[in-house]
């Protein structure tokens, strides 16, 4: 009875459990935390030793007294339910808490379902790979999360919101960040990779971020990054290029996105805007995408690129616009390269479908109402004089290119798909892979089922 009495005492000490929760004092913290101790007062900075675990279950509030860190150098298994999340939290949000630093700890470690609100760094990895799946990191006066130095997380179905910053990818590891919203984060933007690797994004809405610099929705620079599936829209660039996505000595791949109400307010000359997406040395290769309503200061309301390649293939670019400057779809700068077909080009305004001053291969699109033009600068030799007919019958110039209404389903409730009687159906270069209903390609991003 004694030792029992002893062991019970003990324990106490340890977890002091009262009427207002378990006290947790500053030092090494495992074993398992359950929501019957709620909630666990967080007294000092915490740390799960090399070798040690602490389990936090399923609707467990975790408390922060002032401005202290979870370190993580063990395993933290912290996983919540759909129903009943785990709460990490400051008792007082004007002081907030510094955040979980998982450093040099196994990759084994888990934060799914967990609420992380009013940290520093609200997730920090160092040589570190963790999974953080379907968490809501919120209010953040930093970056939600920050991988350095050999860290390769896998980032999953999460919620970023409100922070300083959504997530920014140092770490010299390829990542991948899917089904994630990543939205309102003011100050550094959306998604960041300032790394010499692949970054791929799929399936993510990356909206209503702001940045002081360039990259609103996403900045890479160097690296390699590839959208799939991915929504940018009603970013802002307050002081640089690229109002949704930058990309600066790099490549970048964008397959079925839509890029939409982005704004770049950068007026550098030597920057070139670019409301919905910059380029600068850089390439990129965009196919099935929709760009949109997206404006830049300075030039370049839909795309701007500065001495690098561009490939356009099955594109809409439609309602884009800058303020007195040029390319409201496409502006193409210095010793570019640019391959545009299968696309549509119409409704930009004041600067001209495309300006290119570089090399511009530009065939089977369509270029419909275009203010002043279609394209200025330098133009391919015979584009735009209509001196034959298509497969449709429709007249067209050498590279059948054609300059008829497209006839979207729905224009200005931004529905780009085609109508039955648009000139876009079969009306794309015949040597490309065929529509999924087995007939020759449509123009713009969206194709017409003809089985239906």
């Amino acid at each position: 009875m004694r030792t029992l009495v002893a062991i019970l005492l003990g324990a106490v000490l340890f977890f002091p459990v009262s009427a207002f929760g378990t006290e947790i004092p500053g030092g090494p913290v495992y074993g398992h935390w359950y929501s019957s101790g709620n909630p666990y007062n967080i007294n000092g900075n915490i740390n799960i030793p090399v070798g040690s675990t602490l389990y936090i279950h399923e609707g467990v509030e975790v408390i922060f007294q002032g401005y202290y860190a979870l370190t993580v150098n063990g395993y933290l298994e912290s996983s919540g339910t759909e129903v009943d999340s785990i709460h990490f939290f400051p008792a007082d949000t004007s002081t907030g808490w510094d955040g979980i630093t998982f450093y040099i700890a196994p990759d084994s470690s888990h934060l799914v379902y967990c609420t992380i609100s009013n940290a520093d760094l609200s997730v920090y990895c160092f040589n570190s790979s963790p999974v953080i799946s379907h968490c809501t990191i919120t209010s953040g006066s930093s970056y939600a999360i920050y991988t350095i130095f050999l860290s390769g997380p896998e980032i999953s179905h999460c919620n970023l919101m409100n922070n300083q910053s959504g997530i920014y990818w140092q770490s010299p590891v390829d990542g991948t960040i899917s089904d994630c919203i990543i939205s309102h984060n003011s100050g550094l933007g959306g998604i960041r990779l300032k790394s010499d690797v692949e970054l791929t994004i799929i399936d993510c809405i990356i909206s209503d971020n702001t940045t002081n610099e360039r990259g609103g929705g996403v900045r890479s620079g160097p690296g390699t990054l590839t959208l799939i599936n991915c929504i940018i829209s009603d970013n802002t660039a307050l002081s640089g290029r690229g109002g949704g996505i930058s990309c600066t000595y790099d490549s970048a791949t964008l397959t079925n996105c839509t890029i939409n109400g982005n704004v770049a307010y950068d007026n550098t000359p030597s920057r070139q805007g670019g409301g919905g997406i910059s380029l600068y040395n850089a390439h990129a290769a965009l196919s099935y995408c929709s760009i949109y309503d997206n404006f830049a200061m300075d030039h370049g309301g839909g795309i701007a690129i500065t001495n690098g390649n561009l490939t356009v293939d099955h594109c809409t670019i439609d309602e884009n616009e800058t303020w007195g400057g040029l390319g409201s779809g496409i502006y193409i700068l210095g010793s570019n390269t640019a391959v545009i077909t299968n696309s549509i080009i119409s409704n930009n305004h004041d600067g001209y479908g495309i300006y290119n001053q570089g090399t511009l291969t530009v065939d089977y699109t369509d270029f419909f109402n275009n203010d002043p033009g279609p394209i200025s600068g330098n133009i391919p030799t015979g584009f735009g004089e209509l001196t034959q007919t298509n497969a449709n019958g429709d007249s067209c110039d050498v590279y059948y290119n054609i300059f008829l209404d497209p006839v979207f389903v729905g224009r200005y409730s931004e529905d780009y798909n085609l109508r039955w009687r648009s000139p876009c159906i079969d009306a794309g270069d015949p040597n490309s892979p065929l529509d999924p209903d087995n007939t020759i390609c449509d123009m713009g991003r969206f194709y017409f089922n003809q089985d239906v």
